[in-house]
């Protein structure tokens, strides 16, 4: 059985955590397999000995045995394949296996309806006409942006030197440090108001 999990941005830590995750619950598993035979036998002592000595053997069968069947059988025992889809940095999903069906099913479950509420935004967000709008990308736009910006190497020192200040000057200082960005909007705001026509500022 194969599940989907979206993500924007992200997609090799995932990866890695699932792999991590695949190689921990794969039949016989040098790592998991012990625990879970050594967690098993001690919650079966420790619930039998309940049993016995409160005389009742319905907590040996409500507090253990049912339970750690519902768990192991159905949770973790089946395997599926997962298949992770990055929206801006992977170009094509990428496939990890053996994993529990319990994890891959509610992991796939949470990320999908993340996914159908970011499609529903970006499709009821932008204009109806394409000619409106500055941009085609949706608002994954920003995102995509941020995950290209690590790429970015300045080999010129000169060059280098000048973004820092800029930075530090025109955006740490007035935005981070001085916390004037409400202000900034502001103005931005009327500063738009005035040169924009009467007619335009229907359509915003």
């Amino acid at each position: 059985m194969d599940y989907v999990i979206y993500t924007f941005g992200g997609g090799d830590l995932l990866w890695h955590v699932f792999n991590g995750i695949g190689r921990v619950f794969a039949s016989n598993s040098e790592y998991f397999t012990p625990i879970g035979h050594l967690a098993l036998t001690i919650g079966g002592i420790w619930a039998a000995t309940r049993a016995i000595f409160r005389g009742n053997i319905g907590i040996f069968a409500m507090e253990w045995f049912f339970p750690s069947i519902f768990i192991f059988t159905l949770l973790f025992a089946p395997k599926a394949n997962v298949w992770l889809k990055d929206e801006v940095s992977m170009n094509a999903p990428v496939k990890v296996d053996n994993i529990p069906i319990g994890i891959a099913m509610f992991a796939s479950l949470s990320s999908q309806t993340s996914y159908f509420v970011s499609k529903m935004l970006k499709n009821h967000l932008l204009p109806a006409y394409e000619g409106l709008s500055s941009r085609k990308t949706g608002i994954m736009f920003g995102a995509k942006a941020v995950a290209k910006i690590r790429d970015v190497q300045i080999h010129d020192p000169v060059t280098l030197t000048n973004t820092k200040e800029f930075l530090r000057q025109c955006f740490m200082k007035p935005y981070i440090i001085g916390n004037n960005i409400t202000t900034i909007i502001t103005i931005f705001y009327s500063f738009i108001g005035n040169i924009i026509p009467q007619e335009w500022r229907k359509l915003i």
